[in-house]
Parts: structure tokens; C-alpha cells; sequence
């Protein structure tokens, strides 16, 4: 919830909330954040408990963890959904939002909350597994269009198929070893944000 609130005023700040900006900020917080991780482990003397987590795994998730999140992520999915009509508004430029009735702040404040509560539930039980929440939502869009009340429910399943797909992948690559899943998905994250970044620039 820090990083997130860290991430909005730096995007508001200077350079708007644009989504490549966004992901600049969110990757310079996302060093810090690590940092502290990295004190907080070494003083705690945890290393080898968080190992695991920090580079994002499905096999060792169990069912207790996941009933442990179940009502976080119901909460979100249903947040999701009732804002996804205004952030469908927001899509067509904050002008045209707010002509049609929308209000920014209440319409952000939401859907970030929705972000806040899918990412934390989805990290707590995996870890961290990349570009997963980059890749994911424009492949999405480029499949059903720009309407977020397919966009939500169809990103929740194309996500869910990434991450298997990759851990599959990371199962198979190297056997007997396990290559971590966040670097699977990563080798298709990395090139995408570059990519979005370079569209962006151009069309700037």
C-alpha cells in the first residue's frame, strides 16, 4: 500500500499518470522497497525462508495459503468489476470522463484500491513473478477491445494461463532443476515494456 501511494504521487507529480511513467516509478520504488527487504533479512536472519518467495514459484503453494487469501481476492475481483465501466470512460481521455459524468478521484481511488488488494492476494500466495500484470492487461485489450467489464475477467484467466505456462516452462528447461518463475516470465515481460516504452516515445 506504501509503494503504491509512493508510485501515484511520483506519476501526478511531474509527469501525469501515464502507464510507462507508472512503471518507471513503480520499478525505482520497487528498489528501494528491495533494499529495506534486504536489512530487514539480514537482521532477522531469514535468508533462506524468504528465498523461495522473492523469485516467485506456484509449486510450493498449499491449500491453507490459498483459502488465506480466497475473501481478499473475491473483494478485489468484485471491486474490479464495478469500477470497470469508469475505467473504461478514463480510456477515452480524463476530458471526456469527466463530460460524461465520472469523477477522477473516486474513479482512481477504486481502482487502485481493486490493484492494491488483486496484486497483494496474488503475491502473497506466488511472490513476485515478473511482468505478468504488464503483459497480461494489453494482450487482453488487443483480444476483446478496450471495455475493462471483459477486460478484468479475461486478464484474471490470461494471467492465470501466463503463470502456468511459465512454470511449466521453468519445470522443463533445465531438469532436474527448477530455473525461478519470475525469470521465465521476464524473458517475455522485459522485451514487452521495452517495446510499449519505444510506442510510447514515438508516438509522443
Amino acid at each position: 500500500a506504501l509503494a503504491t501511494a509512493f508510485i501515484l504521487v511520483l506519476a501526478s507529480l511531474k509527469h501525469g499518470l501515464t502507464p510507462v511513467y507508472i512503471a518507471l516509478a513503480g520499478t525505482a520504488v520497487s528498489a528501494v522497497f528491495l533494499a529495506v527487504t534486504q536489512v530487514l533479512v539480514v537482521f532477522f536472519d531469514v535468508a533462506q525462508e524468504l528465498s523461495y518467495w522473492t523469485v516467485g514459484g506456484i509449486s510450493g503453494i498449499r491449500m491453507t495459503a490459498i483459502l488465506g487469501v480466497v475473501p481478499w481476492t473475491i473483494l478485489g475481483l468484485i471491486l474490479a468489476v464495478s469500477v470497470s465501466r469508469s475505467v473504461t470512460l478514463l480510456s477515452f481521455g480524463e476530458d471526456m470522463a469527466i463530460g460524461l459524468g465520472g469523477r477522477l478521484s473516486r474513479i482512481r481511488l477504486r481502482a487502485g484500491l481493486a490493484v492494491l488488494i488483486l496484486a497483494g492476494s496474488a503475491v502473497a500466495v506466488a511472490g513476485p513473478v515478473g511482468f505478468v500484470g504488464l503483459v497480461v492487461p494489453h494482450i487482453t485489450r488487443r483480444i476483446v477491445g478496450i471495455d475493462y467489464r471483459l477486460v478484468v475477467p479475461f486478464s484474471a484467466l490470461l494471467g492465470a494461463l501466463l503463470v502456468l505456462v511459465a512454470d511449466m516452462v521453468a519445470r522443463t528447461v533445465a531438469p532436474p532443476f527448477e530455473i525461478p518463475l519470475g525469470a521465465v516470465t521476464a524473458l517475455v515481460g522485459v522485451p514487452f515494456f521495452l517495446y510499449l516504452a519505444n510506442r510510447k516515445e514515438v508516438r509522443g
